[in-house]
């Protein structure tokens, strides 16, 4: 045994151990492979309910074009299906299910405001001295 003042190989410091010349540190064990099992699942992206939405847009088009109704009523019942279908199976939509269901029940609510107001005017026969005016 000598006695030598040498430099660690893996970390570059002075040792001054007595070291054996062809003796060396010893090499660091590989690290453990690990084997999955079982492939990670990537999460499924869901889509939205067509009814749910289909329902909303109905909905919203009845504030700005009304038929008499007639689209808000189609509305809440696509809304209306389409919260219901939300239930069975995985999909979202769930918002524009209720924000449908609650659009289409304002719209309907003015509609047949509107609808009674025309018919009061008409039984009072203003309606025709607001269309010879010319306000209407």
């Amino acid at each position: 045994m000598q006695e030598t003042l040498d430099r660690c190989p893996a970390c570059g410091k002075l040792q001054s151990d007595p070291i054996e010349p062809e003796q060396s540190a010893p090499a660091p064990e590989p690290a453990p492979v690990r084997e999955e099992s079982a492939p990670q699942e990537q999460a499924a992206v869901l889509r939205y309910n067509r009814m749910s939405v289909a329902g909303f847009i109905l909905s919203c088009s009845s504030l700005v074009i009304s038929f008499f109704g007639l689209n808000a009523l189609v509305g809440l019942i696509f809304s209306t299906v389409g919260l219901s279908e939300l239930r069975f199976v995985e999909e979202r939509g769930k918002g524009f299910a209720v924000a449908g269901i609650a659009i289409a029940i304002v719209s309907l609510i003015i509609n047949v405001l509107a609808i009674l107001y025309v018919m009061q005017l008409l039984a009072t026969g203003k309606l025709d001295e607001l269309l010879t005016a010319g306000h209407i």
